[in-house]
This record gives C-alpha cells, sequence and structure tokens, in this order.
C-alpha cells in the first residue's frame, strides 16, 4: 500500500536523497505539499490538529508550499503547526499571485506542464477546488489555462470517481 502524506494525505513520493534517516522527524516527499520534515511529535499530534478539516489540511500544505520557496527543505513541529493554523489563508490577489509567480518559476515560454490540481490549490492557498477554479477565472489571457475534457469543476468530479487523473494542462505564451 501506498504511503501517504500525513498533511494532505496525497501518496508520496520516494523521500530516497532528502536526509538522514536517524533523529526526531521524518522526511517527506508530497506532490502536494512538496517536500518538508516533521517532528515525530506533530506526526502523533497532527490528526487532532486538523481534526480531519480539509480547510486545516489546505492551510498547513499551502504554508509548507510557500516555506519551500526559499530552497531549504522546511522543519514542522507541533508549536510551528499550531502557530500556522491560526494564521489566515491569502485572499484573492494573494492567491492570483501564487499561482502566477508559480507557473512562472516553474515553465518557459511556450512549454507544456501538467500540475496537480491539488498542487495547485496548495500552491495558491484556495480553501476548495471550486476556488482554484474561481482564482484561475481572474489570471491574465497571456497564461493560457487549457480545459481538459470540460471545466475544473467537472474534473476534480471525474478524478474523484477515478475516471481521470487530476491534472492541469498548463502552457505559458
Amino acid at each position: 500500500m501506498d504511503e501517504k502524506c500525513p498533511v494532505c494525505g496525497y501518496v508520496l513520493e520516494s523521500s530516497e536523497g532528502l536526509g538522514s534517516k536517524t533523529g526526531d522527524f521524518e522526511y517527506f516527499n508530497c506532490p502536494c505539499c512538496g517536500k518538508f520534515k516533521a517532528s515525530r511529535s506533530l506526526l502523533v499530534s497532527l490528526p487532532a490538529l486538523l481534526q480531519n478539516r480539509d480547510e486545516k489540511k489546505v492551510h498547513l500544505s499551502h504554508s509548507i508550499q510557500k516555506m519551500q520557496r526559499e530552497n531549504h527543505i522546511p522543519y514542522l513541529d507541533s508549536d510551528l503547526a499550531r502557530k500556522i493554523l491560526e494564521t489566515q489563508l491569502p485572499g484573492l490577489s494573494g492567491q492570483i499571485n501564487n499561482v502566477i509567480l508559480f507557473v512562472g518559476n516553474n515553465t518557459n515560454p511556450g512549454e507544456e506542464k501538467y500540475f496537480l490540481l491539488n498542487a495547485l490549490q496548495s500552491i495558491m492557498g484556495a480553501k476548495t477546488l471550486e476556488g482554484v477554479s474561481f482564482i484561475l477565472g481572474f489570471i491574465p489571457k497571456r497564461i493560457c489555462i487549457q480545459k481538459i475534457l470540460a471545466t475544473i469543476k467537472h474534473l476534480s468530479c471525474l478524478w474523484m470517481a477515478g475516471i481521470i487523473t487530476n491534472k492541469l494542462n498548463v502552457v505559458l505564451s
């Protein structure tokens, strides 16, 4: 069985080469949250902190993504996770800025690239996949978000039903 991210629940990628497996923490390589380390005490307290609420999961995932922008693997402990969950997710303009910066930093002009919808949700700080769709509607036409089969809302429904994968095709022109 595939190991899942303790924050967002997405299937983890290999964490080989991220660092030593000793110490009071574990490394994680999540396609949505990114690479991070979490203290073992956080891993024990995380279910109680997140209370199985999607908004809290997205909030923590977004913060982990933000911390990686400084090119190091962020370390989370229980205190930091609690402090993060006391803050607010970004507003509309912040979410738009987050996705434009991410796409700009991770693609080349004319390059076609696929991003997980859940990863874009974490990067933006959108509360829901519907929020991702709403935010993408505000992006200038120079960044062309191609629709695959239907709207993002329809795609997320198809993905939840297991009919398609949850990737969004993005072309920067």
